[in-house]
């Protein structure tokens, strides 16, 4: 199907104006026509009576001629197409859906048949396909992730890393310091929860 464009401001455009009311509508039903038929605005003699019911036609077309809206040529008239869709540009486009139509009808036909070969991807089918294929993918790739090794780290008393210049496991390492109790205490208790329990100098277990 072909389009008309009829702006908005159609009706008050200056060289709308000067022309009468049967013109205009002569000038519209002229842009139809051509749309229709392809001529990219060329309006052929003979048609101008069978394209309208205007009392004077001929009057209405020198109006339009008049206005600058019309050319008069050898063989009719050639109206103005600059709000228009040329005609090569139409036959692009009803070629293109044309072809997109064959397309989804041919996909159509091939889904019924049970070849998805050119379903696109919301084909139940060939999501169905696409998921298995990414679990298949999914068990190989974790089963290589879960034989690369992982270098150990060792853990200090705060269950913090020692960082890459610390002694591993079995290494000699630096003699552990022991921290010295202050003067007044006896003796440190470590209970199960965690906490550390400092008697004070003087106090006896019963």
């Amino acid at each position: 199907m072909t389009w008309t464009r009829l702006p908005d401001d159609f009706n008050d455009r200056p060289t709308m104006l000067t022309v009468s009311r049967s013109a205009r509508l002569l000038h519209v039903e002229a842009l139809t026509y051509c749309n229709r038929l392809l001529t990219d605005g060329l309006l052929p003699r003979a048609m101008l009576v069978r394209i309208t019911d205007s009392p004077d036609p001929a009057a209405d077309a020198a109006e339009l001629v008049a206005a600058g809206l019309w050319s008069q040529v050898a063989t009719g008239w050639l109206l103005d197409w600059a709000d228009q869709e040329s005609a090569e540009r139409v036959r692009e486009r009803l070629a293109f859906n044309a072809a997109r139509q064959q397309r989804y009808r041919e996909r159509g036909e091939r889904h019924a048949r049970g070849d998805h070969s050119i379903c696109t991807d919301r084909c139940p089918a060939r999501a169905g396909n696409a998921s298995r294929n990414g679990v298949r993918d999914g068990s190989v790739t974790a089963s290589v992730t879960a034989t690369r090794s992982v270098p150990f780290r060792p853990l200090g008393r705060n269950g913090e890393g020692t960082g890459a210049g610390a002694p591993s496991a079995g290494a000699p390492g630096a003699p552990r310091q022991e921290k010295k109790k202050p003067a007044g205490l006896l003796h440190e208790e470590h209970r199960p929860d965690g906490s550390i329990f400092i008697p004070l100098s003087g106090w006896r277990e019963g």
